[in-house]
């Protein structure tokens, strides 16, 4: 049995799903699946079960009217007769629950609920909720097919407690784990001015999308990722002008910029002077 406020009339759904404290869910599909799809060419729609979603790959999915980006670790939560899809650029595993729908009424006490994407990063350890997602399949693959259902609808129902208290707990602080990423993606970039930048592997490392990192980056630190690093290496190379005793060419080595023709260009175009004039006036 699954819950949610829905305007029937407006044909449209809020972005929250709620479930009753007193009801365990009977379970249908239990398991971790490898899943491809992009561009959202193909859609889902479930008429008799809710279903939640833990990714271990970054994407795009679309409930409803509803778009949300996704991370490694994310979970998502998206009740029945709603027709869900995704984008997902790499094809990844993800840990899927399928539990049944029985009504749909209102209600306003006593119910556990939860916005249709949940971000626990570090404030959840997303380890350990995988391991009660693998519990609750390890429940349902037991020889005793009663016993070990039962157990695994008390396992999901501890579940939904869990990640129910932590929304209703943290909402505010499950923003910092994009802040986390943002930060750990600026420490990868000043600590490998010498390399060039790949924007893949930064999201990747950070465990965001590439777009969301992007998006996030830029609105953070009011650049882009790609200006940060010429920022960050053009102070470098001041630096190594004025308190070494280096050659400009190796100094443009260092910061990432062999071609010593680009990196005088760039140099100028950013500080305003060439490389050797600074040095002659240090």
């Amino acid at each position: 049995m699954w819950y949610i406020f829905n305007n029937i009339m407006k044909n449209k759904i809020t972005k929250l799903f709620l479930w009753p404290q007193e009801k365990i869910p009977e379970i249908m599909v239990a398991g971790r699946f490898y899943h491809e799809c992009r561009s959202f060419q193909r859609k889902y729609y479930n008429k008799q079960t809710a279903c939640i979603h833990l990714y271990e790959y970054p994407g795009t999915i679309r409930i409803g009217e509803h778009s949300f980006e996704f991370h490694h670790g994310d979970i998502t939560v998206i009740p029945c007769y709603t027709e869900y899809t995704y984008d997902v650029p790499v094809p990844g595993h993800h840990y899927c629950i399928h539990f049944r729908n029985i009504e749909i009424f209102r209600r306003k006490k006593d119910l556990l609920s939860f916005p249709f994407i949940i971000r626990p990063a570090e404030l959840l350890k997303v380890d350990l909720l995988k391991s009660k997602l693998l519990e609750i399949i390890n429940f349902r693959s037991l020889p005793e097919k009663s016993s070990g259902n039962a157990a695994a609808s008390i396992s999901l129902m501890q579940f939904l407690f869990h990640i129910s208290l932590f929304c209703r707990n943290n909402p505010e602080k499950r923003k910092s784990y994009s802040v986390n990423a943002i930060s750990k993606a600026a420490s990868i970039i000043e600590d490998n001015l010498h390399l060039p930048l790949k924007i893949p592997d930064l999201a990747n490392e950070c465990k965001l999308s590439q777009n969301y990192l992007s998006r996030v980056f830029r609105k953070h630190y009011g650049m882009t990722m790609t200006r940060y690093q010429m920022k960050k290496r053009m102070e470098m190379a001041v630096q190594l002008i004025l308190n070494s005793d280096k050659r400009i060419k190796e100094i443009g080595n260092e910061c990432g910029i062999p071609d010593p023709q680009h990196f005088n260009k760039l140099f100028r175009r950013i500080t305003g002077s060439s490389p050797s004039a600074m040095r002659c006036v240090k």
